[in-house]
């Protein structure tokens, strides 16, 4: 009895640490899916401001152009519209120089946070294999346990078994069946105690 109480013991044990390990397997799994949403994220995050750079570039170059053409075929306002080309051409330069460079600087530190989400990537998948190849190890320990287990209680049964059977045979040799009552009564027995029959 005490091994069936041990085996119940040592079962539930098992089963907790798998559930801890596939706790765990499913919480890294969790992170590396993250991981890569990261991965994705980053490697766009300076596209736009590059976008918005060469909006402002091209829009510099098409007012200083518009400005030029037209100072040259209205010679009376050439002054006014010189200085527009000057300051919105200006304007659009600055800008664009300012979002190509906050692109650049966007970009290098989405490189920087790429190679960082790379190497976390690397250790996520070394632990969940890790944790692939202790679970499945964990797993054959506890079907040669419970291999051992079956037949310790095998091993139990039988002894039980061989002692009721003992019990039984010297039970049955040590008895006999009063003819009037059908009691079991000792073989020695001269009068039935059930109901007073007397024997030869």
């Amino acid at each position: 009895m005490q091994n069936i109480v041990r085996t119940i013991d040592t079962t539930e044990a098992f089963r907790l640490k798998m559930q801890q390990l596939e706790t765990e397997l499913q919480k890294r799994e969790k992170e590396l899916a993250r991981l890569e949403d990261t991965g994705l994220l980053t490697s766009a995050s300076g596209s736009f401001q590059n976008f918005l750079g060469t909006i402002a570039y091209t829009a510099g170059v098409l007012v200083v152009a518009i400005c030029i053409l037209a100072a040259m075929n209205i010679k009376e306002d050439a002054g006014a519209y010189i200085i527009m080309a000057i300051f919105f051409g200006g304007i659009c330069f600055y800008g664009g120089y300012r979002w190509k460079n906050g692109s650049r600087e966007k970009h290098r530190e989405a490189e920087e946070k790429r190679r960082s989400v790379e190497q976390r990537k690397v250790q996520v998948q070394k632990e969940i294999e890790d944790l692939r190849a202790e679970i499945k190890q964990q797993q054959d320990f506890i079907n040669r346990h419970m291999l051992n287990q079956q037949e310790l209680l095998n091993q139990e049964i039988m002894a039980i078994q061989n002692t009721s059977q003992t019990t039984t045979t010297s039970i049955e040799s040590d008895t006999k069946e009063c003819p009037q009552c059908a009691e079991i009564i000792k073989v020695k027995a001269r009068i039935c105690r059930y109901c007073n029959f007397k024997f030869d």
